[in-house]
């Protein structure tokens, strides 16, 4: 089923255009839900259950599992605000610029 799904997939990729960006390699159809995931952790702010709801994910392992590294991004984020804030006196005007993706 998967096979199948991904040869059709790339069919469609091929018959529109769209080639990805590095040699011979090629997008399964999977990439829509990773790519989908990674929009609602951000557009949720992080918020694990919404996106698994969301998913129609039975356990929130799976999402902090597959997509951890978008959590960690995150977190660095945070890490350069929490900095500029405490350390570096920054008005909170200055703050929700830094705050902005």
């Amino acid at each position: 089923m998967t096979e199948h799904l991904n040869k059709r997939f790339q069919k469609v990729l091929n018959e529109i255009g769209i080639k990805p960006k590095r040699g011979n390699e090629q997008y399964v159809f999977h990439s829509i839900r990773s790519t989908a995931t990674t929009y609602k952790l951000r557009i949720s702010g992080g918020d694990i259950k919404a996106v698994q709801g969301e998913n129609g994910q039975k356990d929130a392992t799976m999402v902090t599992h597959q997509y951890s590294r978008i959590l960690d991004e995150d977190r660095s984020r945070i890490s350069d605000i929490m900095e500029e804030q405490f350390y570096k006196k920054k008005t909170m005007s200055q703050m929700k610029n830094l705050c902005k993706p």
